[in-house]
């Protein structure tokens, strides 16, 4: 399982990488690079292993590593960025106010829908259209953030063979991780849903903890809070509404209705207060690990 994460979390890295060089070399405005390669493709791990637990039939499965890796983003990774950081994190407080009101909306959404244990191609379709709306929004929103008069390297086809392979490796490695996910969950006694809500989330979440960590680092506050802002609102919108609209399982555990989408909402929330104020401190910061501990503590029935 270890090894299968690892291989998961660098070809996501990788193609990332690749994909940004793309991007750029047919002229893409920096902002949009970000919203549509950087904050997607960190939520690749999260994805692949998603969409073949779904299709194996592993609906629990898919479910849990969605809502497990919008807690495992917000709380550890705004928590390690806030409490590692030497400068306290500061931003607009007003920009992300709408994305934070899609979010909350995402969420009570999500447990609606998932509320009668089923995901029709209805309903998956409105999350997917919902998705649309928000990158049509912040495309009107930043169009002018950029110009497009930056000079463009020229295309190599090495970064597109790169792209090929890491996004093959990436589900190769998605694969395996589902399947060494379900054989832990066996040796150990515990659900799948519950490997997924914690493990495999964590395991997925390394890409937006990394850049979080990273941009809090370099004091590029907007780049932490968009990424991973950009990534949950993938996850929850578009995972689960591809495949839903693909009519794959989508069987929602007791413990995903009463522990882990509740607290995922929660963790939400939690944020929405706490960055009110255009910032978030070390013992802000310290919370929200400290929330993390609890839900991993609720989930295995600790205390």
């Amino acid at each position: 399982l270890a090894v299968s994460i690892f291989f998961l979390v660098k070809s996501a890295d990788f193609f990332t990488e690749y994909a940004e060089k793309i991007g750029k070399s047919f002229g893409m405005k920096q902002f949009i690079i970000g919203i549509l390669i950087v904050s997607i493709g960190t939520s690749l791990p999260e994805f692949a292993t998603s969409f073949v637990s779904a299709v194996q039939g592993e609906g629990g499965m898919a479910a849990g590593n969605v809502y497990g890796t919008v807690i495992v983003n917000i709380l550890l990774g705004f928590g390690i960025a806030a409490t590692l950081n030497k400068r306290e994190i500061a931003f607009k407080s007003d920009m992300c106010y709408a994305d934070m009101t899609i979010r909350v909306g995402g969420m009570f959404l999500s447990y609606f829908i998932f509320f009668d244990n089923a995901l029709t191609r209805g309903e998956s379709t409105i999350l997917l259209l919902a998705f649309l709306i928000y990158i049509n929004y912040v495309f009107s929103n930043h169009k002018k953030t950029q110009t497009s008069k930056e000079k463009r390297p020229p295309f190599k086809f090495i970064n597109l063979m790169g792209t090929i392979v890491s996004l093959t490796i990436l589900a190769l490695a998605s694969s395996y991780v589902v399947e060494a996910a379900i054989k832990v969950a066996e040796l150990i006694g515990v659900s799948n849903s519950e490997i997924a809500s914690s493990i495999i989330a964590t395991g997925t979440s390394l890409p937006e903890i990394t850049v979080a960590y990273i941009a809090a680092r370099k004091g590029k506050f907007e780049l932490l809070i968009g990424d991973i802002i950009g990534s949950n609102i993938f996850d929850i919108f578009v995972i689960p509404g591809t495949f839903g609209l693909l009519n794959a399982s989508t069987t929602v555990t007791a413990e995903l209705m009463t522990l882990t989408i509740p607290f995922c909402m929660a963790s939400v929330i939690i944020y929405w207060v706490v960055s009110m104020d255009g910032k978030i401190s070390r013992p802000e910061g310290a919370f929200m690990i400290l929330m993390f501990v609890v839900y991993i503590g609720k989930l295995f029935s600790f205390f």
